[in-house]
């Protein structure tokens, strides 16, 4: 485990990542919560190859269990993407997101006692190819290849895939609707479905409200460099287990799925850098316990909980 947090924490140390600004934030790619859904619509057409890098860390302090124990989560990752025209209309994009999650787990009851598991490994590919045409719409077809597993899990069991696709309407300079759906596999299960609801909303010049993923945000603009966001959202998780003899449930899975609001303190000294602290809570999070044949063997919720993340953002 010690050489996982390292390598996370090199990364979020030595890589200066990219961002957009508030009127590009479709372009910014999904951070801690971020382990993406589906890769984002951008709002503009580039004429160029354009590429972003963001690592990111995130510690949620300890939340009893309900029925015994408690458990906080450190979580470090990056993201990176790029982007390149195809012609005047056709856009392609190629996203992939790395994190690592080490859960502290203190007796928990039915998860078969203290620190159960090991480090759990995510990473995603998302193609994607958008349209843009000269009038208001826009629509994106994609795909996403996860390995999402606990360290050693068996490599081959631990793929899922699926594929998203979503509209977008450009009404005026200041508001844009759309709507998507995911449609992922899972382990063990029937494939989630995931509508995902598009919205750009700048009802001023210094309020700007829109949804990311599953979820919405409300960013107030302090300063030209400042700027200050409520932001809420919803994300599953889930890991192939390892096959251990000493694994709770060996070949099994383990799902993590939360509701996290947050209030982020961002500092965005041009349009191609941003550096931001959040303070929030875990509202709500739910950890499942799947044998290899889908069979519940555990299943339990937490008691809310702070946390803190930070981020950065570059874009090339």
């Amino acid at each position: 485990m010690k050489r996982h947090i390292c390598l996370a924490c090199a990364l979020a140390v030595t890589v200066i990542p990219p961002v957009a600004s508030a009127q590009k934030i479709d372009d910014q790619l999904s951070t801690e919560d971020q382990t993406a859904i589906a890769a984002p619509i951008p709002t503009e057409r580039s004429s160029s190859l354009r590429f972003r890098i963001s690592p990111y860390g995130f510690f949620s302090a300890k939340a009893d269990l309900d029925q015994g124990g408690d458990v906080a989560l450190r979580r470090a990752g990056y993201s990176i993407g790029l982007s390149t025209p195809i012609n005047d209309q056709w856009t392609f994009g190629f996203d992939f997101v790395n994190e690592y999650s080490f859960p502290d787990i203190t007796s928990p009851g039915g998860l078969g006692g203290s620190d159960p598991f090991n480090t759990l490994i995510g990473a995603q590919l998302l193609p994607s190819f958008t349209w843009q045409g000269e009038g208001k719409w826009s629509w994106q077809l994609g795909g996403r290849i996860e390995f999402a597993a606990e360290e050693r899990a068996d490599f081959g069991e631990s793929f899922i895939g699926g594929v998203f696709g979503s509209f977008r309407r450009k009404e005026s300079e200041t508001f844009t609707w759309g709507l998507g759906l995911a449609v992922f596999a899972r382990f063990e299960d029937s494939p989630w479905v995931i509508p995902l609801p598009e919205l750009r909303w700048r009802p001023s010049e210094s309020l700007f409200i829109y949804s990311e993923r599953v979820g919405i945000n409300v960013q107030g603009t302090i300063t030209d460099d400042w700027f200050l966001t409520l932001k809420t959202r919803w994300t599953p998780r889930e890991y192939r287990l390892s096959d251990d003899a000493s694994a709770v449930v060996p070949g099994g899975v383990l799902r993590d799925e939360s509701v996290v609001v947050g209030l982020e303190l961002a500092y965005r000294p041009s349009l191609l850098m941003e550096f931001s602290l959040e303070l929030g809570g875990v509202m709500y999070q739910k950890f499942e316990l799947l044998d290899s044949g889908g069979n519940d063997q555990f299943k339990d919720t937490t008691d809310p909980a702070p946390f803190i993340a930070a981020r950065m953002r570059f874009q090339f």
